[in-house]
């Protein structure tokens, strides 16, 4: 009589650690239903490694956040980018505007600012010969750079095809295999 009554127990228990299993599966973002079969199977042991092993739940919430997170910061950082740019437009126009009405030249005359370039001259490829900007691997705008400049840096490797360029005469950043730069690839 009283075998029937230890396996019973022992069923129960191999029950109850299924049901453990499951439930504390299911809140670690785990499958509860091969959970609650392993705990029949393993019993304390399932509980213990569930426990041990990470919360998937945790995981994927703190991607989602880091995502999140990136993509705000990257909007924020083109749309800063977009601002200056404007600006640095604004401003550059307003001082030449203020300089040709007044006659004279503030950029050459102030001390220990670096005079502008030649303004830009069309060169065989059809391109702007200066002004070109880049971003560099840590995603800040670097520039101005002649075309000579920009061709060396090519041949160094210190800028790829997939880098992204913007002169004036353009409307947005692109890579530099879709600009006008295009043919200094070949």
């Amino acid at each position: 009589m009283e075998e029937p009554i230890v396996i019973l127990i022992q069923l129960a228990l191999w029950v109850v650690f299924g049901i453990a299993c499951a439930a504390v599966a299911n809140t670690r973002g785990r499958n509860p239903v091969g959970w609650f079969f392993i705990g029949i199977i393993g019993g304390c042991f399932a509980l213990a490694v569930l426990f041990v092993i990470p919360d998937l739940k945790k995981e994927t919430a703190l991607r989602e956040r880091e995502t999140q997170r990136r993509r705000r910061l990257e909007e924020e950082l083109m749309q800063e980018r977009s601002k200056n740019q404007a600006f640095r437009g604004h401003a550059t126009e307003r001082l030449d505007n203020h300089d040709e009405a007044l006659g004279i030249d503030t950029r050459s005359a102030a001390p220990g600012l670096r005079a502008p370039p030649p303004p830009p001259k069309q060169i065989d490829e059809g391109m702007p010969a200066q002004g070109w900007y880049h971003v560099n691997a840590a995603q800040e705008s670097m520039g101005p750079f002649s075309v000579a400049q920009i061709r060396e840096s090519l041949q160094a490797g210190r800028i790829v095809r997939e880098t992204l360029v913007w002169h004036e005469s353009m409307s947005d950043w692109k890579p530099l295999h879709e600009s006008l730069l295009a043919p200094l690839l070949s």
